[in-house]
């Protein structure tokens, strides 16, 4: 039954959860919703009261932009301190770390994750915790979701269009009409996202079982057996990706500048990009310059990262718009902050807070962040060095930059990670290979009933980046079931193997069972078409068999491939478990799909199987399965995917028969390939040998070809039959055709076996020479491009003989990958060569035996490997360390496959790719790329082996990658045509002087006509022009060559004065260095070559020399940029000697050098775009010199992770030239060594030095000689002085990188050591500091209460005021007491050389107060942290390490109005110690002792001193003896008695009532009933925190001590009661049997009218005498104290004796009521005394009115006080217990509950009153 309606009543919200700590009776009649609702209405209420609270007592509060960077303790600490020191009392604040899971995830849980799987239609996510989701087309983003609409909408249009219509036409018209309606095209996922992309996502739904469809755990390799199949293991998260929905929670006021947010480009724009950021009337703008700069290719409906950049919102019309920037350093950099309307649902996963440790918990951390949010770290997103204690590594309010995992709003949980990816917001750099085995990995930690974190050892002799650790599940530990972990320990080994990864939490997935680390195949991943594997029967299907390869990877046999038939009659040979062997017939990684071929047919066969187009070379056998027929042919299935057509004509079929009656479906065949069609993956195939398709008749195989034709262009391949048939043969179709089949034949079998002879002589690593006798070309975007060419293959020492001539040369195949390292270089061969052309040296990599033909490779890198001897041909050969060259075979999504010779094949995963995090191996290498690989590891048992691509591991400083390009390029020219009449050498040598005239003025540059050829071109870039120079068409000019392009007969030109100047000083030299040689010399050398010629007169540069550049051009597509040589002097020459005696003939003027390596080739572009710009300067090394290879060209090597040094100033002398920096500059002197410095600037903490030698220096001022006493050592220096220095190293920089200086001392001891070559000591370091220990040092700075001391070039620590002054005054005068370079003596409080933190006091060692724990009693500074907000008084802080309370009693001697007046955050303070304090939380003390949180006292006769007392003064206190003192001692509620009257301070307000603060120890309570006689509308703000109250008690039952401020007296409690006694009350509820009466002044007691005590006359209708809310008088009937009853009389015949006071007249001292209530039905003889007593003339005026009701014995109309105390009644949320209503529904003589332990309820109760009452009711009683 529910509870009855209640009208006219307010009901109160219950407060919350913790916070109502006295005992209550009864229970509750809500709903569990509503209760939930009133919970969080009241939790909403409690926080908008503190948060007022916190901003009253502290002030308007500063905006956090204003904020000192420093104010760490500023006043949002000190409201986030008071909120949760709230919360924490309340008990509200975890206990512990909760993980996500999938029962704990709800609708709208926002999540940070990963994207692992991308489909064309679906997105699948990795979550925090191992979880992981699912994101359907239309949730990837805003405008998919558009454009998704807008589709459906086409669809239905073209669906009812086509509604009239029939047939095809219907069908076509539909999709006319889908197309008609504006061209929607629907974009696949994988062109908008990529693996490994980080996402911001949002829960929205979660689905289990059966609801959990397909893609929840119906994937091959999920739970097999009848679990999978019934679908209760299945559980799917759906997940969306919209910005709509991820930032619903943000408003326009919150895009200040530096937000960072998720954003969805809608549109691409001229300047920029329109994004949609889900904030309502918002848009975005990204300008392309952002993007571009961040290497961002968008396009609508992508996701990207953007932060609002200056400026902020900006409005515009109707809507606003921000400019956003999307660049890494500002995504990463980006924090959140607060704003006006921040709240919980505002919070957006992966943001960047700063947090502040409150708890450390036994399983991880609890932060606050924001002010009023807190946060839970779990053990895996700690970010912690794992060898070490975490524990240990955290503290209470210890700081830390921390991201949001996730927010559940509902929950209001928030999760928070330090991992150190995450905080750079990128993922784990170093992932091991998936399906690796660590045989000794380290247990780090046990988590029992959970698993084991491990640490994984970096493989390999390089080492490398360490890799990412493991976690082992309990479950994946042992083969057998394991429930205690008791056996394992930190720092054991256990053998391990990688299942899997969890990116999001940086984890590979493990397992330690034997089976699983002992098998071949870890995941789909290992597996490959073709593979031989081996499984047992899962479950038997009408669709074929689920086989269980491993415990976790299932495998689909469909029905064809059950058995050699082909047919459902096979599968019943198999029952579940039976073991099977089988080939893997097609492997789908991104949906985790396998499946196997059991026929034993294709399992044995010895034919090398077809995987993939390049095995299938023509003439090559091989066994398919067939899948179907028609008239036109047979279709065959290979292995991944690969399928073909057999021709009718290639079937070998009788006359007349059709290929239906011949072949079935599931028949295996052996097929021979007779072509490809790349595009499409098929095949031409042919079922009859060569033999007999050369005996067939020549008309035939015309007709044969003719429909070849047709059923190739039907089927989308093409048939080549009788492509083998000569034309002579065609052309004389009289001939007979078996003599022409028999000619053929033999023919064609002498030159089959002459070929297979000699294909025999060739070997993989023997280097021949070719001509081309084939090219063959693929249609790419409708042109046909050069594929592969077919070269007749002769040895390499067969020189001047043509291939052929003398014997029958081998066939090889050269694909255009393969032409060159160099893509540029390759596809200039690949046009150039013609038919007929030679080509040489060539690399055999690989005798394909089947095809009949010879691999082939013209790489540079692969010949110089081979000429070496580093190619390997087998694994036997193969050493781990070695650096090879290879090229790349293939590129899956999560390896990179490296070939060498004979096939073989080394692997490299994610991890080894690049030194950079890699999601898609295919943006970063191709197929066929030149790489050199580096061996990691290799396993000769599994005949596998692994390398690395990684550029610190493979990279080279030779230059090989730009020798090979410009040498091939060379090699095009000579084979091309082009511009073949062109001496390029003589005519424009690089560096040389060319005359010429503009032809043309453009954007791109000035055109020029060279005089040298008319044919050739002359380009200068516009910044290679001078400023001002005539750009008029017919100008003459001088310019420098600076590169040629022979292909298109274009010269790079430079008309730089300084560039020309020189190139014409060079001409000179060289001019008149021609005329001293004899004629004959000159005869000699008229013909050799310019690039000969030019490194003749270079003799002094060599290979390996240092050399300075400047950047001319940069030539990012094709790789390399080209630079003018600064001039350098002659070696034993001044350099102004050198400039004027050497000239700039003896150096060359132009250099090259390449902007990207083999293993780069994929990122040039942005690798220029990051590190090279024109006019900018390098240090380069001599690579090569000039050679006719290269073209003349000088090729250098600068090193590409260098950043480039900026363009030289206008005026500044370039490297080389006399007096510049470079030419003094000398090699820094040594570590160690004794120099003499010169002083070149002194600064307040250090002097600049300059070293001989012209290296600089810095002298700290800890390593300076120490100076006179009270002063700087630095201040003896002075600018030019000399003195000896010791040099200690390079600078160490904050972030622990090493700067240019050199680090010095001039410490006499130092420089001692130096001189005699002994170890330098050093004075202070981490490993050395101590607590206790004493150090010299010196302030730093000042600022926000801190004093910062240095003690070493390395070592800061920091001084609280508190520590560093013995007053408050000098406290306050902190920066003028100490002046940066100020002498100090520092006692070490506490150190953690981890963290680098340092706590120093600066008090002498003897002062108490410098004590870690000062003793009870020690006068104590501190700095006030936080005032009020819940916390009962006043936060202290002591030092780095040490806190205080101090209690509201105990900050004045004497009660003031407001006890907190005066006070506020950040004021100084001198406290008395009292002791620990005893409301600190366990566990809060800090290791070391030094953690303790102390009891202190601001009292002034303790010592105290505070601003407080300065504004008590001031208030207009109220002074008298009846005011009760605050006591600060430790006070017991059974001392206080009911009406005694003690005063208090405000603690708290809020709906539970104002809590009191009377002693140190002990609280009260003040219902909101009792706060006044009126009604209080705002209880918080009538009695703020600190106020002075004083009041009367009302109980003290169970130690919780209840007051009351009303001023009537209080009413007596149920003992004190006695039958016959008058009382008064209010009428609570009326039921049938009677009136429940709740006594004035004692919440906690009612009695019951019984119906027949009601009136002298009988009562029918109790509610037509009686209203809830009524005030009565009543007479006591029956006590009965044991059972907390209370029966009352209402009968007005009770009431005779007290007619007097209604109708005797009022005089001027009228009887007290209260005293007449307290002896009435007593001794007659009282009357007189009570005659003669004084009284409240109002309580008389109520009390007649109280007797004329019950005389009327009617309703009282218009009682004016009926609604107040009703609803101040309300407020007060005091009933009667259920119980008490229940009682008198069995007891007829109405004895009623009244009271006693459960007598105390809230307003809640009264639900659970009137339904007691209602049911006690009954007709009987």
């Amino acid at each position: 039954m529910g509870p009855p309606e209640t009208k006219g009543k307010k009901r109160q919200a219950p407060q919350p959860a913790g916070e109502e700590e006295f005992v209550r009776g009864g229970g509750s009649g809500l709903a569990a919703i509503e209760k939930k609702r009133l919970e969080q209405e009241a939790y909403a209420e409690a926080e908008a009261d503190l948060a007022a609270a916190a901003k009253k007592g502290g002030g308007k509060r500063q905006r956090k932009g204003d904020q000192p960077a420093a104010a760490a303790g500023g006043e949002a600490g000190d409201d986030e301190d008071a909120f949760f020191s709230s919360l924490s009392a309340q008990g509200r604040l975890p206990k512990f770390v909760e993980l996500l899971k999938f029962k704990s995830l709800s609708k709208g849980c926002k999540l940070w994750g990963a994207v692992i799987e991308v489909s064309p239609r679906e997105l699948v996510v990795s979550l925090p915790h191992g979880l992981r989701g699912h994101v359907a087309y239309a949730e990837a983003s805003d405008w998919l979701a558009e454009q998704s609409k807008k589709a459906e909408k086409a669809a239905a249009a073209a669906a009812a269009d086509g509604e009239d219509a029939e047939g095809g036409a219907a069908a076509g018209r539909k999709r006319k009409a889908a197309g008609a309606a504006g061209g929607i095209a629907l974009p696949p996922l994988s062109d908008l996202f990529h693996i490994g992309q980080l996402v911001r996502c949002s829960v929205t739904g979660l689905r289990t079982g059966a609801d959990a469809g397909e893609g929840a755990g119906a994937k091959q390799g999920g739970k097999g057996g009848k679990e999978g199949k019934s679908g209760a293991a299945r559980k799917r998260v759906d997940l969306s990706l919209r910005v709509s929905k991820m930032n619903a929670g943000l408003g326009a006021e919150s895009l200040k500048e530096g937000l960072g947010l998720p954003a969805c480009v809608r549109s691409v724009e001229d300047h920029g990009y329109l994004l949609a950021l889900g904030v309502k009337g918002v848009s975005g703008f990204l300008p392309k310059k952002d993007a571009e700069a961040a290497g961002r290719l968008l396009a609508p409906g992508m996701l990207v990262e953007v932060v609002v950049g200056a400026g902020g919102l900006r409005p515009a019309g109707g809507a606003s718009s921000v400019t956003v920037t999307c660049k890494p350093e500002a995504v990463a950099a980006a924090a959140a902050k607060e704003w006006d309307g921040l709240n919980i649902g505002s919070l957006l996963p992966g943001q960047l807070v700063t947090a502040r440790v409150r708890n450390v918990l036994s399983d991880g951390l609890l932060a606050s962040f924001l002010t009023y949010f807190s946060g839970t770290v779990d053990p895996f997103h700690l970010g912690t060095d794992l060898a070490a204690d975490w524990r240990k590594q955290f503290s209470p309010n210890q700081r830390l930059r921390a991201r949001i995992l996730y927010v559940d709003p509902a929950a209001k949980r928030v999760g928070l990670t330090l991992q150190r990816h995450l905080l750079s917001f990128a993922l784990p750099p170093n992932f091991p290979m998936l399906g690796q085995v660590f045989e000794s990995a380290v247990v780090r930690r046990v988590d029992q009933g959970l698993g084991l974190l491990c640490e994984l050892p970096t493989e390999g002799p390089q080492g490398g980046l360490p890799l990412a650790p493991g976690y082992a599940h309990i479950s994946n530990l042992a083969d057998s079931k394991v429930e205690d972990l008791s056996q394992y320990r930190p720092g054991q080994r256990v053998r391990a193997r990688v299942l899997g990864f969890r990116p999001m939490d940086g984890l590979a997935v493990l397992s330690t069972k034997p089976s699983v680390i002992d098998q071949s195949v870890a995941s789909v991943a290992d597996l490959r078409p073709g593979m031989p594997v081996s499984g047992s029967v899962v479950r038997v299907e009408d669709y074929g068999l689920l086989v269980a390869i491993t415990p976790s990877i299932r495998a689909l046999v469909p029905v064809l491939h059950a058995s050699d038939l082909g047919t459902a009659k096979g599968l019943k040979k198999f029952k579940e478990g039976q073991k099977v062997a089988g080939k893997v017939l097609s492997v789908d990684t991104a949906s985790k799909k396998v499946t196997l071929t059991l026929k034993p047919s294709v399992v044995g066969s010895k034919l090398p199987p077809i995987t993939c187009l390049q095995d299938a070379v023509p003439g090559g056998r091989s066994h398919g399965v067939v899948t179907g027929t028609a008239d036109f042919g047979v279709f065959v299935q290979f292995f991944g995917g690969m399928a073909g057509l057999v021709h009718v004509s290639e079937c070998g079929l009788e006359a007349g028969q059709k290929p239906g009656e011949a072949f079935q479906p599931g028949q295996v065949v052996k097929c021979r390939v007779l072509g490809g069609d790349p595009a499409r993956k098929g095949l031409k195939l042919s079922l009859v040998s060569k033999s007999k398709k050369a005996a067939a008749a020549a008309g035939a195989a015309e007709a044969g070809a003719a429909a070849g034709e047709a059923a190739a262009a039907t089927a989308g391949g093409e048939a080549a039959a009788a492509a083998d048939t000569p034309a002579a043969d065609q052309e004389q179709p009289g001939k007979k055709t078996d003599a022409a089949g028999g000619k053929a034949g033999k023919k064609k079998r002498g030159d089959s076996e002459a070929a297979a002879v000699a294909l025999g002589s060739y070997q993989p690593g023997d280097v021949v020479r070719g001509t081309v006798a084939a090219v063959h070309t693929k249609d790419v975007d409708g042109q046909a491009v050069p594929d592969y060419f077919e070269l007749a293959v002769a040895p390499a020492a067969a020189v001047g003989m043509p291939p052929g001539a003398a014997s029958t040369p081998a066939v090889g195949r050269l694909e255009v990958a393969h032409l060159a390292d160099h893509p540029a270089a390759a596809s200039a061969l690949a046009t150039a060569l013609t038919v007929g052309s030679q080509l040489g040296p060539l690399l055999v990599l690989q005798r394909v035996e089947g095809a009949k033909h010879l691999r082939l490779t013209r790489k540079a890198a692969m010949l110089e490997g081979a000429a070496a001897g580093l190619l390997p041909a087998n694994l036997a050969d193969v050493a781990e360390g070695a650096l090879l060259p290879g090229y790349v075979a293939s590129v899956t999504d999560d390896a990179v496959f490296v070939r060498f010779l004979g096939g073989l094949t080394g692997r490299a995963g994610l991890a080894q790719l690049s030194d950079t995090f890699v999601s898609d191996p295919h943006l970063f290498f191709r197929e066929g790329q030149s790489v050199r690989a580096t061996v990691v590891q290799v396993d000769r048992e599994k005949e596998r082996f692994s390398v690395a691509l990684k550029q610190s591991l493979c990279g080279g400083k030779d230059a090989a990658y730009l020798r090979s390009l410009f040498s091939d390029l060379e090699e095009a020219s000579r084979l091309g045509s082009e511009a073949a009449d062109v001496d390029w050498a003589a005519a424009f040598p690089i560096g040389g002087l060319v005359p010429g005239e503009v032809h043309a003025s453009k954007d791109y540059g000035l055109i020029c006509d060279l005089a040298a050829h008319e044919d050739v071109v002359g380009m200068a870039a516009p910044h290679q022009v001078p400023a001002g120079a005539s750009q008029e068409p017919g100008t003459t000019v001088q310019a420098v060559v600076l590169d040629v392009n022979k292909r298109e007969g274009i010269v790079e030109l430079s008309l730089q004065t300084a560039l020309v100047q020189r190139a014409q000083a060079a001409s000179a030299a060289a001019a008149a260095e021609q005329q001293q040689q004899p004629k004959k010399k000159q005869k000699q050398k008229k013909g050799a070559s310019a690039a000969a010629e030019a490194a003749e007169q270079m003799p002094q540069l060599q290979e390996g020399q240092q050399v300075a550049a400047r950047i001319e051009l940069v030539k990012a597509a094709e790789g390399y940029c080209v630079a003018s040589i600064s001039p350098a002097a002659p070696a034993g020459g001044s350099a102004a000697e050198g400039a004027a005696t050497a000239g700039p003939q003896q150096q060359p003027l132009v250099g090259f050098f390449a902007v990207a390596d083999f293993n780069l080739q994929q990122q040039a572009a942005a690798q220029v775009a990051r590190q090279f710009e024109a006019g900018s300067s390098v240090e380069a090394t001599v690579a090569a010199l000039p050679s006719g290879a290269t073209g003349g060209r000088l090729l250098l090597s600068v090193p590409l992770a260098a950043k480039p040094v900026r363009a030289a100033r206008p005026g500044s002398k370039p490297a080389g030239v006399a007096g510049s920096r470079a030419e003094t500059r000398q090699a820094a002197p040594a570590v160690g060594s004794c120099v003499q410095a010169t002083v070149a600037h002194v600064h307040a903490l250090h002097a600049d030095l300059t070293l001989e030698g012209g290296t600089h220096g810095r002298l700290h001022i800890t390593e300076a000689a120490p100076g006179s006493s009270g002063k700087s050592p630095l201040a003896a220096l002075a600018v030019g002085s000399q003195l000896e220095v010791a040099v200690l190293g390079r600078v160490q920089t904050s972030e622990g990188r090493r700067h240019g200086l050199l680090e010095c001392s001039s410490k006499a001891d130092v420089v001692a050591a130096a001189k005699a070559g002994q170890t330098l000591p050093r004075h202070v370091g981490w490993a050395t500091l101590k607590r206790g220990q004493a150090l010299q040092g010196f302030v730093q700075e000042v600022g926000a209460g801190l004093v910062w001391c240095t003690l070493s070039p390395n070592i800061r620590g920091r001084a609280y005021a508190t520590q560093a002054a013995s007053s408050v005054k000098e406290c306050e005068q902190l920066e003028e007491r100490f002046k940066p370079g100020t002498p100090v003596q520092a006692t070490v409080l506490h150190v953690d050389g981890r963290k680098h933190a340092l706590d120093v006091s600066l008090l002498p060692t003897s002062s108490p107060a410098a004590a870690a724990q000062p003793p009870a009693g020690t006068l104590v500074l501190g700095r006030l942290t936080a005032v009020g907000g819940g916390i009962g008084g006043v936060r202290v802080q002591l030092s780095a390490r040490s806190t205080g309370r101090v209690h509201l009693a105990d900050i004045h001697d004497a009660p003031v109005q407001q006890a907190l007046a005066g006070l506020k955050a950040g004021q100084y303070c001198r406290a008395a110690v009292l002791g620990p304090d005893p409301a600190a939380p366990a566990g809060g003390k800090r290791k070391g002792g030094d953690g303790a949180q102390l009891l202190l006292s601001l009292r002034p006769s303790a010592g105290g001193q505070c601003a407080a007392h300065a504004a008590a003064q001031q208030q207009q206190q109220q002074k008298g003896e009846d005011t009760p003192q605050v006591v600060p001692g430790p006070l017991k509620a059974e001392q206080l008695k009911p009406g005694q009257r003690v005063a208090g301070y405000v603690k708290s307000a809020g709906p539970a009532g104002v809590f009191v603060s009377l002693a140190r120890n002990l609280d009260a309570r003040i219902r909101l009933g009792q706060l006044s006689d009126g009604f209080v509308e705002q209880p918080a703000d009538a009695f703020p925190e600190g106020r002075l109250v004083v009041g009367q008690v009302l109980s003290t039952e169970g130690g919780k001590v209840e007051l009351t401020l009303r001023q009537r007296k209080v009413g007596p409690s149920l003992e004190s009661l006695e039958e016959g006694q008058v009382v008064r009350g209010t009428v609570k509820q009326v039921a049938k049997y009677g009136v429940f009466v709740q006594l004035e002044g004692s919440p906690g007691v009612t009695g019951l009218a019984h119906v027949s005590e009601l009136a002298d006359d009988f009562v029918k209708d109790p509610a037509a005498l009686f209203n809830p809310g009524q005030r009565v008088v009543a007479r006591v009937l029956k006590v009965d104290a044991s059972a907390s009853r209370l029966s009352l009389g209402l009968k007005p015949s009770y009431f005779e004796d007290l007619s007097d006071l209604e109708d005797g007249d009022a005089s001027e001292q009228e009887p007290d009521f209260d005293a007449e209530l307290a002896t009435a039905g007593g001794d007659s003889s009282d009357d007189e005394e009570l005659a003669t007593a004084g009284g409240d003339s109002s309580d008389d005026e109520e009390i007649r009115a109280l007797l004329r009701r019950a005389r009327g014995g009617g309703k009282a109309s218009g009682d004016g006080d009926s609604d107040a105390e009703e609803e101040e009644d309300s407020e007060a949320g005091v009933s009667g217990s259920s119980d008490e209503e229940e009682g008198g529904s069995e007891d007829e003589g109405g004895m009623q509950l009244a009271g006693g332990e459960h007598g105390q309820l809230d307003s809640d109760d009264e639900f659970d009153l009137d339904e007691a009452a209602s049911e006690g009711g009954s007709d009987e009683e």
